[in-house]
């Protein structure tokens, strides 16, 4: 919503019934407050996810690097390493971004912003109208962002969930071949 929007909205609203207007704000100031809560949840979401895709890749990371430093010859199975830790650090960097700080639009108002309707002596329902407009254009705005983290979150579990599938089926036909050729999986 432009700011253009926002104040064609507040003329609208400023010919409506003064307690219906604030219903109007009310709701809104409801609306935020949800959305906000949807936000924190989230954002928790992804910050686990996030500590647990990293994690998990330390684990792969430093396993693997552990049995090469041994000795220990991996063969075919660097090829399962590979894709698990290609597509696991792509769903880091995806729940990293979904994670990130991002502007959001909180219910209520800083007093110092009332200061020019107080100064013009501005009605009560002239307002309460640019207040819901105000609040109509935040909502929007945290709209578009809880879905662009969404959006970020979604990436992050598909790449997740296709580098673990993609993992267990290198594993078994390299584990097919290898009892196919040896007679024995290791």
């Amino acid at each position: 919503m432009t700011d253009d929007d926002r104040r064609k909205l507040a003329e609208t609203l400023k010919v409506a019934d003064l307690e219906v207007l604030k219903e109007i704000v009310r709701e809104a100031e409801s609306f935020l407050t949800a959305q906000l809560t949807a936000g924190l949840a989230a954002d928790q979401r992804a910050i686990n996810t996030a500590v647990y895709l990293a994690a998990i890749l330390a684990a792969i990371v430093g396993g693997t690097a552990t049995l090469v430093s041994v000795g220990k010859s991996l063969g075919l199975h660097l090829l399962a390493v590979g894709w698990i830790v290609s597509f696991l650090a792509f769903a880091l960097v995806h729940a990293v971004r979904a994670a990130r700080p991002t502007p959001f639009s909180y219910a209520g108002n800083n007093p110092a912003h009332w200061e020019p309707d107080v100064r013009e002596k501005r009605c009560l329902r002239d307002s309460l109208a640019g207040q819901a407009a105000i609040y109509a254009q935040g909502i929007r705005s945290n709209v578009k962002c809880l879905n662009e983290g969404h959006a970020f979150m979604r990436l992050s579990l598909i790449a997740g969930l296709l580098g673990i599938l993609g993992f267990a089926l290198i594993e078994f036909f390299v584990i097919v071949s290898t009892v196919a050729q040896t007679g024995h999986p290791f």
